[in-house]
């Protein structure tokens, strides 16, 4: 959901820029696709260390390759959208106003920075998982990890702040020779080094990701779920809102769910009414306007599709109860439907009216 409203906000404004010289858009799309990539680096590469279902495979004779193997395929599917999504936006934006040579350019520039980030994410995990480990005190590595966390956490989870993003800002510095010598030069034989050269790089690391995942994952991936599970606080759940009674059975364990995965929900319902007044006041609807009403959307929809997800966890829970059979199913109740719904039309009437 958040590559998708990411990509949705990029199109608004690659539309813009189509209208301008070619040079920008192509600097538009370059400086868009790390934020492309951001959206959902946590959700597609969590399977290496971050998943229930790794801490759970642990335990059991298991080699590390076939945890490399099983977390590869959750991370191949999400970027599999990215993709998916980057290249729907070039064309929904500058397909319909600009000469096919420039919108086959544009694909072509996103496809090389794809390429690295392609290459350079499963590293971002092998180092994680390296990092991610206890080291002998007074070690270059534990030196290193007490000056990542700066007290704020602990010192094994420091990797997993600072190493998902510099892995992206990694991949587009590896892309950036080739993109500039593509542009300034053209394609030949003077444009080969700042091709090659990066590209041997960026397959030198990827191929030593898995060797540095092997060593780590056994004591990091512990240690993460431990530190996270320390983080979150006490076990016990915050109370609930008097309000909250006189709901309905379902809708109430609903909106007790979506305040415990999503913090702040309310806050993001009012940004997305804010969103709305703002597209419905604005005097012409430009780019920046819609792409922060999709932005406080997305926001708005995350808990929702969260709690979708966990509908198996649901049916075991409210399978034995007295509940009709889409309640024993573990589906969302109809008024959680209409709350999640209700934000996003009014948004859309906003947009037709404005």
């Amino acid at each position: 959901m958040a590559t998708a409203a990411v990509a949705l906000a990029w199109t608004l404004v690659l539309g813009d820029g189509a209208r301008g010289a070619p040079e920008g858009l192509r600097s538009l799309v370059f400086a868009g696709a790390p934020f492309l990539l951001l959206a959902g680096l946590h959700a597609r590469t969590s399977g290496y260390l971050h998943s229930r279902q790794r801490l759970a495979l642990l335990p059991r004779p298991i080699r590390g390759d076939e945890h490399w193997r099983l977390a590869r395929g959750r991370h191949r599917r999400g970027f599999a959208w990215v993709v998916l999504f980057g290249v729907a936006a070039i064309l929904l934006a500058a397909a319909p106003v600009t000469p096919l040579g420039l919108t086959l350019s544009l694909l072509g520039d996103l496809a090389w920075v794809l390429l690295f980030a392609g290459l350079v994410e499963p590293v971002s995990a092998g180092l994680a998982a390296w990092l991610g480990r206890r080291f002998d005190e007074g070690s270059t590595a534990a030196e290193l990890q007490r000056t990542l966390a700066s007290g704020w956490t602990a010192p094994e989870a420091a990797v997993h702040l600072y190493v998902p993003a510099l892995g992206v800002a990694l991949a587009v510095a590896l892309a950036m020779p080739g993109q500039l010598a593509m542009e300034l030069r053209g394609p030949n034989v003077a444009t080969l080094p700042f091709l090659a050269l990066p590209l041997t790089i960026g397959l030198g690391l990827r191929l030593l990701a898995p060797r540095l995942y092997g060593v780590g994952l056994w004591e990091a991936a512990p240690r993460i779920h431990e530190i996270s599970r320390t983080l979150a606080g006490p076990p016990r759940p915050p109370a609930a809102p008097s309000w909250i009674v006189a709901l309905p059975g379902p809708l109430r364990l609903d909106l007790l769910q979506l305040q415990r995965l999503g913090s702040l929900l309310w806050v993001r319902l009012a940004a997305v009414l804010a969103a709305a007044a703002w597209v419905a006041s604005a005097d012409r609807a430009t780019a920046p306007v819609f792409a922060a009403g999709l932005v406080a959307l997305s926001l708005w929809l995350g808990p929702f599709i969260a709690l979708h997800r966990q509908q198996d966890r649901r049916q075991q829970l409210l399978g034995a109860l007295p509940l009709d059979a889409r309640g024993r199913s573990g589906a969302l109740a109809k008024g959680t439907l209409l709350l999640a719904g209700l934000p996003p039309l009014v948004l859309l009437i906003a947009g037709l009216l404005g």
